[in-house]
């Protein structure tokens, strides 16, 4: 038999006859239940019911052929997934399970939402990005710099779509530029031939830079710019290209190889092309400072001219000095070595040699000791220091007297005996006769 403690401990538990619970209290444990028990999973089945609401909610029936059950799909993970709906498409649903706790409804709360086989497509893809990107065609070492002001622009898209008419007119708002279409279907099984085939007609023409891409839509509907070849032929081609597939939710391979990716038409119109009015206001700033430059450049030369001039000028002075004390010690060398100099000296030494004839033929008259007295007094005057009396000195140069001019050197000293003292000089011109 139960303790009566055990009684009274079952009849106060909540949901026993003695205390039963609330609704709300039930529908929200339950709710907690499933959370905690199940989680986050992924159910396949088929849409049925589905309805917008005007908040952007879905609101839809997934099912199979034995079972159904309520989904709700909030307006933010539908954004994010960007995939078209409709009923009878078969779909893999990530979400959890849950209670709408007002009406106690079971229901799926959908986060994300692929159509079935979409799966296997995404595993493929990132298969294809592995690939590619081991090979380095995703590498910035290869992205080519877009030109500043193309001479011409190449689009590659459907010349009927709205992706050619916002990019024509972004342009043309801009900065009017020449443009080359390079009509392309931009979705189906022969839209990635005709991408291709667009952008290499383009290579050959002379554009500058090529816009590749389309308007936004489902992942299927950009599934050509997903395309092996197209993302090789976008790697191989020579010119800048823009990619602007248009879908900012995921980002194609063809973005990822492009040398710049924009995220709509728009966006690619705008990279491509400058702001006319914005290059005329960097035209005119940059004119002012060329002006503001040269300006202190030649303000600068103009010292330094100055300066130059000046120095030329004292450089000139001095070696025109310098000739110039040259010029005169020439002229007074010369001076030196003048035949009338020579003359003077020559006739003055005639002079003294007549006197001394006539003095000497005088004492020949003499009595012997009168030509004795003019034998000493000729003696006397043939005196080397009698010569010295008359102006004459005689050079010495290391004790010996110097006869010839070959016998010293520039900045030898010498000595010179006068009639009375000596003079020590120095050789500052050897002049040799």
């Amino acid at each position: 038999m139960e303790s009566l403690n055990n009684i009274e401990e079952k009849a106060s538990k909540p949901g026993s006859k003695l205390s039963p619970m609330s609704v709300s209290y039930l529908v929200h444990g339950t709710n907690s239940l499933l959370e905690k028990a199940i989680g986050n999973i992924y159910v396949e089945g088929e849409i049925s019911s589905l309805k917008r609401a005007p908040s952007g909610h879905f609101y839809f029936t997934l099912g199979d052929d034995k079972s159904q059950m309520s989904c709700v799909l909030w307006k933010g993970d539908a954004q994010r997934t960007n995939t078209k709906l409709q009923d009878g498409d078969k779909v893999v649903a990530n979400g959890r399970l849950g209670i709408y706790e007002r009406d106690g409804r079971f229901q799926f709360y959908v986060r994300q939402l692929t159509k079935a086989g979409e799966g296997e497509e995404a595993l493929a893809l990132a298969k294809l990005k592995k690939k590619l990107n081991a090979e380095g065609l995703f590498d910035l070492k290869h992205k080519k710099e877009l030109p500043p002001i193309p001479r011409r622009i190449g689009i590659v898209t459907s010349k009927t779509g709205a992706a050619v008419r916002d990019i024509i007119q972004t342009v043309q708002r801009r900065f009017p530029i020449p443009m080359l279409i390079a009509d392309a279907r931009v979705q189906g099984e022969q839209s990635a031939k005709e991408l291709i085939r667009g952008l290499q007609l383009l290579q050959k023409t002379d554009v500058d830079v090529i816009i590749i891409g389309r308007g936004g839509g489902s992942a299927a509907d950009l599934s050509s710019f997903n395309d092996e070849a197209l993302v090789r032929a976008i790697h191989a081609c020579p010119i800048p290209v823009v990619s602007a597939v248009g879908h900012e939710v995921d980002i194609s391979l063809s973005d990822l190889v492009a040398d710049k990716r924009a995220a709509t038409p728009t966006m690619a119109g705008e990279i491509v092309s400058p702001v006319k009015e914005e290059l005329k206001s960097q035209l005119r700033k940059i004119q002012s400072r060329l002006k503001r430059e040269l300006e202190l450049f030649i303000r600068n030369q103009r010292q330094e001219l100055d300066a130059t001039l000046e120095r030329v000028h004292r450089l000139f002075s001095e070696h025109l000095y310098t000739l110039r004390q040259r010029l005169q010690n020439l002229l007074t060398s010369l001076e030196k070595r003048h035949p009338k100099t020579k003359i003077l000296e020559n006739r003055q030494k005639l002079v003294n040699l007549t006197h001394q004839l006539r003095k000497r033929f005088e004492q020949k008259f003499d009595t012997d000791k009168q030509l004795f007295k003019t034998l000493v007094a000729k003696l006397d005057s043939m005196s080397p220091l009698r010569v010295l009396d008359r102006g004459y000195a005689l050079a010495v140069h290391n004790k010996s007297p110097l006869l010839k001019s070959s016998q010293v050197k520039e900045g030898d000293s010498i000595r010179l005996r006068l009639s009375k003292g000596e003079l020590a000089c120095t050789v500052n011109d050897v002049i040799k006769t």
